[in-house]
């Protein structure tokens, strides 16, 4: 920011292009969120409005690309809410099975339970809900 500032254009040009593998090195570090992962489809949805305001078309297309990759990763990370439905649904699924005296079918709901539970714990983690 100081150089665009001092009007040191290439100086500014060069600090950020040796900060985009930086980001990339630090995010991949990251866990894989769905918090991050909306706040990534948000920045590359910012880069594309505004390479467009640009008319730098040549750079929407890789930037539409990485975008559409990004929200095909929505499916494989829910929300924690959606986590939490999933939870109670594996609860009430074994409940049900356990009425109907289907004790296969609710030892595969408490597979499924143990699963929903752990997935859930994780993302809590990971976006620092929990330690």
């Amino acid at each position: 920011d100081k150089a665009v500032e001092n009007k040191q254009f290439q100086i500014a040009a060069e600090i950020e292009s040796n900060m985009v593998p930086l980001k990339e090195a630090i995010e991949s570090k990251r866990p894989m969120t769905r918090t991050l992962l909306e706040s990534m489809i948000a920045e590359v949805e910012k880069d594309i409005d505004d390479a467009l305001a640009r008319k730098a078309y040549t750079e929407c297309a890789p930037l539409q690309q990485k975008l559409e990759e990004l929200i095909q990763k929505r499916s494989g990370l829910p929300t924690i809410s959606e986590l939490e439905a999933a939870v109670k649904k594996a609860e009430q699924d074994i409940a049900d099975a356990a009425s109907r005296r289907d004790f296969a079918g609710a030892a595969m709901g408490q597979t499924a339970l143990d699963d929903a539970k752990q997935r859930l714990e994780e993302a809590m983690i990971a976006e620092g809900l929990i330690a």
